[in-house]
């Protein structure tokens, strides 16, 4: 199987606000940690620290305020205690600890968080919602990004990207990846001619067409 191949589309996204250069690298730090527990009893713990390529995400819309997510993962600055990047988001945990299982066992499911990678000391913290809609703390843990306990080491490649737009770095543009799964690797040809049709396709519709010169 080659279920790692991946063709990329980029398209356009907004510049950088002054600001994030003052507090981010430029490239992206990933938490890693385990879920655990049961329908009434839930622990978080640190698994490692992980230096990743260059930040690909937004450089506009660094603190998420939509209110979405059943968890909210924030970076805060300790000097100010000012929250400088956020995402809410859901979990397979999240889901499992509503099920049957949770009610009679423990489980524990491994869980990653990306993030673009702070200039100093950060506090991470994941919140869980409540149900009166609120959030609560439910892991808290000061990180240095240049201490010896972030993994440096060079990020091995898993598979092949074949570019198909390619107009620009992951800094500015909007990637899209169709994934080879399902395809053997004697299909890696037929797997290429399909993603050329389909990036065809969906450039041929009326709003996409319009960002095809971004691309």
């Amino acid at each position: 199987m080659i279920s790692s191949l991946l063709l990329a589309v980029a398209l356009t996204a907004p510049v950088a606000p002054q600001g994030f250069d003052e507090l981010f690298t430029g490239r992206t730090l990933r938490f890693d940690y385990h879920h655990a527990g049961t329908a009434t009893e839930e622990h978080v713990a640190l698994d490692e620290l992980r230096l990743e390529g260059p930040w690909a995400g937004s450089r506009t819309q660094l603190v998420d305020t939509t209110n979405l997510g059943k968890y909210l993962f924030e970076v805060v600055d300790p000097a100010t205690n000012q929250v400088i990047w956020s995402r809410g988001f859901c979990s397979l945990y999240g889901e499992w600890e509503t099920t049957g299982e949770a009610k009679r066992a423990w489980r524990s499911i491994h869980e990653s968080q990306r993030f673009p990678e702070p200039r100093g000391p950060v506090q991470l913290v994941l919140n869980k919602r409540q149900p009166d809609g609120s959030f609560r703390e439910i892991f808290a843990r000061l990180v240095d990004p240049t201490g010896r306990f972030v993994d440096r080491s060079p990020v091995a490649a898993r598979g092949e990207v074949v570019p198909l737009i390619d107009s620009g770095p992951p800094a500015t543009k909007v990637d899209l990846l169709v994934v080879s799964d399902g395809y053997t690797r004697e299909q890696r040809e037929e797997f290429l001619a399909d993603g050329r049709r389909l990036t065809g396709v969906l450039f041929e519709s009326e709003r996409c067409a319009r960002r095809r010169g971004d691309c």
